[in-house]
C-alpha cells in the first residue's frame, strides 16, 4: 500500500518536473524529497521520470501513474471530508426511538427540527415503540437516542448504559364529553374509561386507587387521538397529558383531574453509550412547564 504523503510529493515533483521547486513548495529538503521519488520507483519496479542531469521529465509510464495517483488523492480526500462530516455529526444515520407523548408534547418535533436545522443531510429513521421496548433497543445498539416516559432503574434492561434528561414534565387532564356534567371523581366513577397503554395505565389506575377511585375500563386504544374521538362521541371519558388539552377537541371538554391525583406525564431523552455523532443535535434544553 502506497503512502499518501508520497503519492502527494510525486504528484508535486511530477507538475513542476523539478524536484528543487517541489521541495520549496512542500516545504522540505531536496535530499528527503529525492529518496522518497527514488522509494516510489523502487515500490513499483520501474521509473517515472526520464532524468537528464539536473532536469527531469515524466515518462509514458509517470504519466499514466500521475493520473492514477491523482485519483488516488482525490477519493482519499472525499473519504477523509465525509468521515470527518460524520464525526462533526453533519451527515449519517440516526435511529430515534419515541413514545407518542413525546410527539403531543412537542418534545419530538423539536428536537428534529433542531437536528434539521444542524445537520439538514442527516437520514432519520423514527421507531414508535414503548419505554422499556426502546431501553431494550439501546442496551443492543438498535437505536442511538429513545425518548420515553421513564428513565432506566436499577434493574431494568439499559441501567447504567444510558445518560438521561428530563425534559417534559405536566400533568393528566380528564377529557369528558361536553354535555357532561359532575365533578371530576364523579365522573370518574359514573362514566365509561378509555385506557391507553397497559404500562402507563397501570400507572394512572393506581394514581385513581389511592383516591379510592375504581373506574370502569371498557375500552383500550395505544392513539389518544382515538380515544379523544372516542369521548367526542360519548363512548366515554379519557386520561390525557396537558399538551392535548392545550389543542382543543371539538366535543371534548377538559378537567383538572381530582386533588391529590399524583401521576403525571414526562417525556426523558435517553442517549445510548455508543449513539452516532448526530445525537448532539437533539439536545434540546427542556420546555418550561
Amino acid at each position: 500500500m502506497w503512502d499518501l504523503r508520497r503519492l502527494h510529493a510525486f504528484t508535486v515533483v511530477a507538475r513542476h518536473e523539478s524536484v528543487t521547486r517541489a521541495a520549496a513548495e512542500l516545504a522540505v529538503s531536496q535530499s528527503p524529497l529525492s529518496r522518497q521519488i527514488l522509494a516510489l520507483e523502487d515500490d513499483l519496479g520501474f521509473p517515472l521520470f526520464e532524468r537528464h542531469r539536473k532536469r527531469i521529465r515524466l515518462n509514458a509510464a509517470g504519466r499514466a501513474f500521475l493520473r492514477e495517483a491523482e485519483g488516488l488523492l482525490h477519493r482519499a480526500h472525499l473519504v477523509r471530508e465525509q468521515v470527518t462530516a460524520v464525526a462533526r455529526g453533519e451527515v449519517g444515520n440516526i435511529s430515534i426511538g419515541y413514545v407518542d407523548g413525546a410527539v403531543h408534547a412537542d418534545v419530538l418535533p423539536r428536537a428534529l427540527r433542531s437536528l434539521r436545522r444542524e445537520a439538514p443531510k442527516a437520514t432519520v429513521n423514527l421507531r414508535r415503540g414503548s419505554s422499556r421496548d426502546q431501553w431494550r433497543a439501546l442496551a443492543r445498539g438498535e437505536l442511538d437516542v429513545g425518548f420515553t416516559h421513564a428513565a432506566p432503574r436499577a434493574g431494568d434492561d439499559a441501567h447504567g448504559e444510558v445518560r438521561a434528561t428530563l425534559l417534559a414534565d405536566e400533568p393528566f387532564m380528564l377529557a369528558i364529553p361536553s354535555a357532561s356534567r359532575g365533578t371530576a371523581k364523579e365522573l370518574v366513577t359514573t362514566l365509561p374509561l378509555i385506557g391507553g397503554t397497559p404500562q402507563k395505565m397501570e400507572e394512572l389506575l393506581v394514581g385513581l386507587a389511592e383516591l379510592d377511585l375504581t373506574p370502569d375500563l371498557r375500552t383500550t386504544t395505544l392513539d389518544p387521538l382515538v380515544a379523544l374521538t372516542l369521548v367526542a362521541n360519548e363512548q366515554g371519558i379519557a386520561i390525557v397529558q396537558q399538551s392535548l388539552a392545550r389543542r382543543g377537541f371539538s366535543g371534548v371538554r377538559f378537567r383538572a383531574m381530582p386533588r391529590g391525583f399524583r401521576p403525571r406525564m414526562q417525556i426523558h431523552r435517553i442517549v445510548g453509550r455508543n449513539a452516532c455523532p448526530l445525537h448532539k443535535h437533539l439536545l434540546t434544553p427542556p420546555r418550561p412547564a
